[in-house]
Protein backbone atom coordinates (compact mmCIF):
# COMPACT_ATOMS: atom_id res chain seq x y z
CA UNK A 1 0.00 0.00 0.00
CA UNK A 2 1.00 3.21 -0.53
CA UNK A 3 0.56 6.86 0.48
CA UNK A 4 -2.99 7.85 0.32
CA UNK A 5 -2.88 11.68 0.08
CA UNK A 6 -6.71 11.87 0.28
CA UNK A 7 -6.90 9.75 3.41
CA UNK A 8 -4.00 11.95 5.25
CA UNK A 9 -5.52 14.91 4.44
CA UNK A 10 -9.55 14.25 5.11
CA UNK A 11 -6.97 13.73 8.50
CA UNK A 12 -6.15 17.07 9.05
CA UNK A 13 -9.37 18.18 8.27
CA UNK A 14 -10.37 16.17 10.88
CA UNK A 15 -8.07 17.47 13.30
CA UNK A 16 -8.52 21.35 12.08
CA UNK A 17 -12.46 20.95 12.60
CA UNK A 18 -12.00 19.24 16.31
CA UNK A 19 -10.11 22.04 17.74
CA UNK A 20 -11.56 25.08 15.88
CA UNK A 21 -14.43 23.88 14.73
CA UNK A 22 -15.81 24.84 11.12
CA UNK A 23 -14.25 28.02 11.33
CA UNK A 24 -10.91 26.74 10.50
CA UNK A 25 -11.84 26.76 6.78
CA UNK A 26 -12.46 30.82 7.44
CA UNK A 27 -8.79 31.24 8.33
CA UNK A 28 -6.80 32.29 5.16
CA UNK A 29 -3.72 30.68 7.46
CA UNK A 30 -5.57 27.37 7.41
CA UNK A 31 -7.23 27.12 4.34
CA UNK A 32 -4.41 25.59 2.65
CA UNK A 33 -2.74 23.47 5.46
CA UNK A 34 -4.62 19.96 4.92
CA UNK A 35 -2.77 20.01 1.15
CA UNK A 36 0.51 21.54 3.05
CA UNK A 37 0.38 18.69 5.89
CA UNK A 38 -0.22 16.05 3.19
CA UNK A 39 2.87 17.04 1.26
CA UNK A 40 4.68 17.61 4.26
CA UNK A 41 3.93 14.27 5.70
CA UNK A 42 4.30 12.31 2.28
CA UNK A 43 8.25 13.30 2.15
CA UNK A 44 8.89 13.04 5.98
CA UNK A 45 7.68 9.19 6.07
CA UNK A 46 9.22 7.91 2.76
CA UNK A 47 10.85 5.48 4.79
CA UNK A 48 8.15 3.10 4.44
CA UNK A 49 8.87 2.50 0.70
CA UNK A 50 12.42 2.50 0.57
CA UNK A 51 14.69 -0.15 1.66
CA UNK A 52 17.60 1.10 3.82
CA UNK A 53 19.57 -2.21 2.65
CA UNK A 54 19.47 -0.70 -0.97
CA UNK A 55 21.35 2.18 -0.40
CA UNK A 56 24.70 0.20 0.16
CA UNK A 57 27.24 0.01 -2.06
CA UNK A 58 29.90 -2.47 -0.96
CA UNK A 59 33.27 -2.95 -2.05
CA UNK A 60 35.76 -5.81 -1.50
CA UNK A 61 38.61 -4.03 1.41
CA UNK A 62 40.62 -7.14 2.89
CA UNK A 63 43.52 -4.80 3.94
CA UNK A 64 41.41 -2.57 6.15
CA UNK A 65 40.25 -4.40 9.45
CA UNK A 66 40.23 -1.39 11.71
CA UNK A 67 37.64 0.73 13.54
CA UNK A 68 35.60 2.96 11.19
CA UNK A 69 33.57 5.73 12.68
CA UNK A 70 30.94 7.43 10.52
CA UNK A 71 29.04 10.80 11.88
CA UNK A 72 27.43 13.08 13.36
CA UNK A 73 24.77 11.64 11.10
CA UNK A 74 21.88 14.33 11.84
CA UNK A 75 18.82 13.59 10.87
CA UNK A 76 14.94 13.61 12.21
CA UNK A 77 12.18 11.10 12.78
CA UNK A 78 8.71 11.42 14.07
CA UNK A 79 7.64 9.75 17.45
CA UNK A 80 5.39 7.02 16.67
CA UNK A 81 3.44 7.95 20.23
CA UNK A 82 2.77 11.36 19.94
CA UNK A 83 3.31 12.33 16.09
CA UNK A 84 5.78 14.71 16.83
CA UNK A 85 9.13 15.18 15.45
CA UNK A 86 12.40 14.82 17.34
CA UNK A 87 16.08 15.38 15.94
CA UNK A 88 19.55 13.42 17.08
CA UNK A 89 22.81 13.10 16.07
CA UNK A 90 23.93 9.38 14.95
CA UNK A 91 27.32 7.52 14.88
CA UNK A 92 27.84 4.49 12.98
CA UNK A 93 31.20 2.25 13.88
CA UNK A 94 32.05 -0.86 12.46
CA UNK A 95 35.11 -3.34 11.81
CA UNK A 96 35.47 -4.12 8.34
CA UNK A 97 35.32 -8.27 7.90
CA UNK A 98 36.99 -7.78 3.97
CA UNK A 99 34.23 -4.98 2.81
CA UNK A 100 33.54 -1.61 3.06
CA UNK A 101 30.54 0.63 1.85
CA UNK A 102 30.89 4.30 0.34
CA UNK A 103 30.39 6.68 3.28
CA UNK A 104 27.36 8.58 2.42
CA UNK A 105 25.09 4.92 2.18
CA UNK A 106 25.42 5.38 5.96
CA UNK A 107 23.41 8.67 5.96
CA UNK A 108 20.89 7.37 3.63
CA UNK A 109 20.33 4.61 5.65
CA UNK A 110 20.14 6.25 8.74
CA UNK A 111 17.56 8.86 6.97
CA UNK A 112 15.23 6.04 5.37
CA UNK A 113 14.85 4.29 8.80
CA UNK A 114 14.20 7.70 11.00
CA UNK A 115 11.58 9.04 8.04
CA UNK A 116 9.02 6.72 9.88
CA UNK A 117 6.63 6.67 12.86
CA UNK A 118 9.51 5.85 15.26
CA UNK A 119 10.79 5.46 18.57
CA UNK A 120 14.91 6.11 19.15
CA UNK A 121 15.51 2.79 20.37
CA UNK A 122 14.07 1.16 17.57
CA UNK A 123 16.10 3.59 14.82
CA UNK A 124 19.23 2.66 16.48
CA UNK A 125 19.09 -1.11 16.45
CA UNK A 126 17.43 -1.31 12.85
CA UNK A 127 20.17 0.64 11.58
CA UNK A 128 22.83 -1.68 13.55
CA UNK A 129 20.98 -4.39 11.84
CA UNK A 130 21.22 -2.98 8.78
CA UNK A 131 24.87 -2.32 8.74
CA UNK A 132 25.82 -5.73 9.76
CA UNK A 133 23.60 -7.39 7.06
CA UNK A 134 24.82 -5.14 3.95
CA UNK A 135 28.75 -5.26 5.21
CA UNK A 136 28.43 -9.11 6.48
CA UNK A 137 30.19 -8.38 10.08
CA UNK A 138 29.26 -8.60 13.68
CA UNK A 139 31.41 -5.85 14.56
CA UNK A 140 29.14 -2.82 14.94
CA UNK A 141 28.18 0.29 16.84
CA UNK A 142 25.05 2.55 16.52
CA UNK A 143 25.18 5.80 18.96
CA UNK A 144 22.54 8.21 19.18
CA UNK A 145 22.72 10.96 21.16
CA UNK A 146 21.89 14.59 21.48
CA UNK A 147 18.27 13.55 20.53
CA UNK A 148 15.40 16.19 21.17
CA UNK A 149 12.21 14.75 21.74
CA UNK A 150 9.65 17.33 21.01
CA UNK A 151 6.73 15.03 22.33
CA UNK A 152 8.81 15.80 25.69
CA UNK A 153 9.71 19.62 25.02
CA UNK A 154 6.56 20.69 23.98
CA UNK A 155 3.82 18.74 26.31
CA UNK A 156 3.83 17.17 29.06
CA UNK A 157 7.26 17.51 30.72
CA UNK A 158 7.95 20.35 28.95
CA UNK A 159 11.56 19.54 29.73
CA UNK A 160 13.52 21.49 27.48
CA UNK A 161 17.36 20.24 28.72
CA UNK A 162 16.67 16.05 28.39
CA UNK A 163 18.03 14.80 25.66
CA UNK A 164 18.07 11.07 24.81
CA UNK A 165 21.28 8.40 24.43
CA UNK A 166 20.67 5.10 22.54
CA UNK A 167 23.52 2.51 21.73
CA UNK A 168 23.49 -0.76 19.95
CA UNK A 169 26.53 -2.69 20.71
CA UNK A 170 27.26 -6.16 18.60
CA UNK A 171 29.87 -8.11 18.37
CA UNK A 172 33.88 -6.81 19.27
CA UNK A 173 32.10 -3.79 20.52
CA UNK A 174 30.72 -6.16 23.09
CA UNK A 175 34.81 -4.85 24.36
CA UNK A 176 35.25 -2.27 26.83
CA UNK A 177 38.46 -1.28 24.81
CA UNK A 178 36.71 -1.47 21.61
CA UNK A 179 33.50 0.48 23.17
CA UNK A 180 36.48 2.88 24.55
CA UNK A 181 38.09 3.21 21.04
CA UNK A 182 34.78 4.42 19.96
CA UNK A 183 33.89 6.87 22.31
CA UNK A 184 37.35 8.16 21.94
CA UNK A 185 36.84 8.85 17.71
CA UNK A 186 33.54 10.64 18.37
CA UNK A 187 34.88 13.24 20.96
Amino acid sequence: MGFDEEAVENGVKNILFGIFGPTWMQDQHLTETPKRVTAAYKEMFQGYWKDPLECFKVFDEVDYKDLLVIGPIKCYSMCSHHMLPFSMQIYCGYIPNGKIAGISKFTRAARIIAQRLQVQERITYELADVIQKALGTEDVMVLIKDSEHMCMKARGAKDFCANVTTSAVRGAFMKAETRAEFYEMIK
